[in-house]
């Protein structure tokens, strides 16, 4: 009689979750000071702005969006004037204030009219600091990074 040895069957994988996109926010183009303007928008929540560093843009900062927006959050990252498809300031508004007034307007033109919680990285705190100087009703948090 022949004997058969038995070969246990290799382990099953563990299901994974599906991975979503590294890029959770949807991009859009609007008009801010009668200038184009590119954004990424994502996530259902209390608003949260992104200011990007000098040079940057929002891309960089992926990971950190994605964490926002699965908190809860609803994350607006606009590209600052002179940076990934949105159009440079005028030449006389070229300033900190210039693009906290830019910020401002922002805000207005996507429909955002609770306080936010301003985050800026860099150059965009400083932003951050002069927007919620200049345009105390639009901030309610800040936080800054280096």
């Amino acid at each position: 009689m022949a004997t058969f040895l038995r070969v246990p069957s290799p382990p099953k994988p563990t299901p994974v979750a599906p991975r979503r996109s590294a890029d959770d926010l949807k991009w859009h183009n609007v008009e801010v000071q009668g200038r184009r303007a590119s954004y990424g928008v994502g996530g259902d929540g209390p608003p949260v702005v992104f200011l990007h560093g000098w040079a940057l843009g929002s891309h960089a900062y992926k990971r950190s969006l994605r964490r926002l927006t699965r908190r809860g959050c609803r994350v607006y990252a606009p590209a600052l004037p002179g940076f990934a498809g949105t159009a440079d300031l005028p030449r006389q508004a070229m300033s900190i204030s210039g693009y906290a007034a830019w910020v401002n307007d922002f805000l207005t033109v996507v429909g955002v009219v609770e306080p936010v919680l301003v985050i800026g990285h860099s150059f965009g705190g400083g932003v951050a600091i002069t927007l919620a100087h200049d345009f105390r009703d639009r901030v309610r948090y800040g936080v800054l990074m280096n």
